[in-house]
This record gives C-alpha cells, sequence and structure tokens, in this order.
C-alpha cells in the first residue's frame, strides 16, 4: 500500500449496479415524469460552451475562454488553489464579458476568488499549467510537461454548470483521449464536468479492446519495463474478474491511461485516479521487468474496481472511509485468486493499510 496513493470521491456517479426494480405506481410515475421533464429543461438550459488552447508545446500554459448559460456577478476558479513550485500565480488576464458582449469590471477577492460588477456570461483568462508542488499530487490535478499532460475540467473552468460542450486547440502533432463522446466538429460533449479527464500530448500511444459488454481503449506514454500488451492483459483479466464478482460491467466505456510522473520519482511510487470512466495511473520506472508488473498489478487491481465502487453507486455524502477500506479489501481478495498474493500477504497489506489510516493525521 504505497502511502503516496490518495483518492476523491466521485462526485456526480452513475446510477448503481446493484439498483432493484422497485414497485411501480401508476401515479407516481405521473409524478417522476413530471420531475424528469422539469429536471431535463433545467439540465439543458445550464450549460457552458469552452475553449481550451494550448499556447505552445513547450509551455504550462493554456487560454481558457467561454460562455455560460447561468449569469453570475461571483466567479471561482480551483486552479486557482492548486500551489505551484515558484512565485507567481495560475490564474491571469481574467476577462468578463455580459451577454451583450460588452465588458465587465471584475475585482480578486482572494486567490481564485473574483467578483464582477454586474452579472457576466463570458470569459477568458491564461492558466499556468506547470505540474504540482507534490510530485505524487500529478494524478489528481491538471498539468502540461514534456510534451504531454492531463487535463481535469473541474480544476480548469470556473465553477460553472457541470454539462456543456468543449472544444481543444492542440499544438500540430499532439493527440487528445477521453470517453466522453466526440461530435462532428471535434468538440466533446460533456454530461458531468466533475467527472471529465482529458490525456493530451505528442507520442501518445492507443490500443483498443473490449471487455465483456464494456469498450476499453489503452492509453501509453514513455518506455516501461514491460510491453503494452502486459497491461492491457492486466486489465482484461482484473476487469473479468471483477465482473464475475460483481455480475456486470460498470458502464460501456471506459480508458485505462498509464504514464510517467511529469517529474522524476523513485521507482516503487505510483499514484492514480479513477474519474467517471477513466483510470489514471502515474508510475515511476522500475528498471526491473518482474518487480515493474508486480507494481502495475498492484495499482491496477485497486484502482479498477473504482469504475464499480464507487463511480458506479449513487452515493451521496462523504463515504470515502467505506469505499477505500472496501476497494482494498476487494483487490486483495482479487490478487490471492489471481495467485499473486498468499494468504499471509493478505493479512500483511490488511495490517499495513490499517496502521497508515491510523497514522494519517485528521
Amino acid at each position: 500500500m504505497p502511502s503516496t496513493r490518495r483518492f476523491r470521491r466521485s462526485t456526480s456517479p452513475t446510477a448503481s449496479v446493484f439498483s432493484k426494480r422497485p414497485f411501480i405506481n401508476v401515479s407516481a410515475c405521473c409524478l417522476l415524469f413530471v420531475a424528469y421533464l422539469l429536471t431535463t429543461a433545467t439540465a439543458r438550459a445550464a450549460t457552458f460552451d469552452v475553449t481550451i488552447t494550448v499556447v505552445s508545446p513547450d509551455a504550462p500554459r493554456v487560454r481558457v475562454e467561454g460562455v455560460t448559460a447561468t449569469e453570475s456577478k461571483a466567479w471561482s476558479l480551483p486552479a486557482a488553489h492548486i500551489p505551484l513550485r515558484g512565485p507567481g500565480e495560475r490564474v491571469s488576464n481574467l476577462a468578463l464579458r455580459d451577454a451583450a458582449g460588452a465588458e465587465v469590471p471584475v475585482r480578486k477577492l482572494a486567490p481564485g476568488e473574483f467578483e464582477a460588477a454586474r452579472a457576466a456570461t463570458k470569459f477568458s483568462y491564461d492558466l499556468n499549467l506547470e505540474p504540482p508542488f507534490v510530485t505524487s499530487d500529478a494524478a489528481h490535478v491538471s498539468w502540461l510537461s514534456g510534451g504531454r499532460g492531463i487535463i481535469f475540467l473541474s480544476d480548469v473552468l470556473p465553477v460553472l454548470p457541470t454539462k456543456g460542450r468543449t472544444t481543444f486547440k492542440l499544438p500540430t502533432g499532439w493527440q487528445i483521449f477521453s470517453v466522453e463522446p466526440k461530435g462532428r466538429e471535434g468538440n466533446y460533449e460533456v454530461a458531468d464536468m466533475l467527472r471529465s479527464l482529458f490525456v493530451i500530448g505528442r507520442d501518445l500511444r492507443e490500443h483498443g479492446g473490449q471487455v465483456n459488454s464494456m469498450d476499453v481503449s489503452y492509453v501509453t506514454a514513455g518506455e516501461w519495463a514491460f510491453p503494452d500488451d502486459e497491461l492491457i492483459k492486466t486489465s482484461k483479466e482484473t476487469l473479468d474478474d471483477y465482473r464475475k464478482l460483481m455480475g456486470a460491467m460498470p458502464r460501456r466505456r471506459s480508458t485505462v491511461v498509464l504514464m510517467p510522473f511529469p517529474a522524476q520519482v523513485a521507482g516503487h511510487v505510483w499514484s492514480a485516479e479513477t474519474r467517471g470512466g477513466t483510470v489514471l495511473l502515474l508510475s515511476g520506472r522500475l528498471p526491473s521487468k518482474t518487480a515493474a508488473l508486480a507494481q502495475l498489478n498492484g495499482a491496477l487491481t485497486h484502482e479498477l474496481f473504482h469504475l464499480w465502487v464507487p463511480n458506479g453507486l449513487a452515493l451521496e455524502g462523504e463515504y470515502d472511509w467505506f469505499y477505500e477500506g472496501f476497494t482494498n479489501y476487494v483487490a486483495l481478495r482479487a490478487g490471492m485468486r489471481r495467485g499473486q498474493l498468499t494468504f499471509h500477504d493478505f493479512l500483511s497489506a490488511l495490517g499495513n493499510a490499517y496502521d497508515s489510516y491510523r497514522r494519517a493525521r485528521g
């Protein structure tokens, strides 16, 4: 259980794969249908249209321009709260306009917090996406480095309605990968900004595949002690094992991403996050194929289960204490089923996890 692990709960998870068919009442169905129409109309109205431009292939900077259907005087930019390695701020050159296109004066209240003189709908700003101060946090926040990077819409965009359209303008030769559906014009229809993750850069390798009813794409970057086929094999075996355990696949599409950290780290260090349908794994590079595969197996066995728990559950509230501990337990049991762990390893890993939680502050 590496000490660098950190997870975030899915804020807007999909419907539970465990849900049971309820008793149907006609009157209740009518009320639910009316509520659905109202909710759908509200959801359609609450949208955004954003363009994210990578300014230079060699600089960790993007230009964000967009419009939202919701007028607001209060503007919050989450990226501003991610610490930089040196002095300066992540957000600069913020400009706001109203629905008519007239410029709206804006004043800064605190880092990332701004107040407009009147309601605005259009925005633009520059964003510094250099890697986070703590290298292991690179699996959880947006960054650009070495010709590739990760974009979490939840920290690149202002606090907006969660549904909308995103367009990327990338340097020549760069690619982009995401589970979000891509439109004919090259933009992405985002159903929930809080669950959206994009992998961008040059020299990225993609392999397609399917595990039961779920289409899975595998995106890799950098050189490893094992070929990409080992990532695919491990992922497929693990996903199939969990399907048998859970009774169904958690979604129709998923992406598994393996990349090096944006900075040098020890080979045994890894960090991961499962956001929506994307499993992102950043890892140090061990020179031994055997050791590297063992680390890959351990990380994926844990992380892939997050497609089911919590991302396949309709949880509300702070359930980190439940799903992290439960996932640890299920992943270790899976490791024993596949012959990767002995029962002694299983007990030792549970003990180490327990001790690490006891030592954790807060």
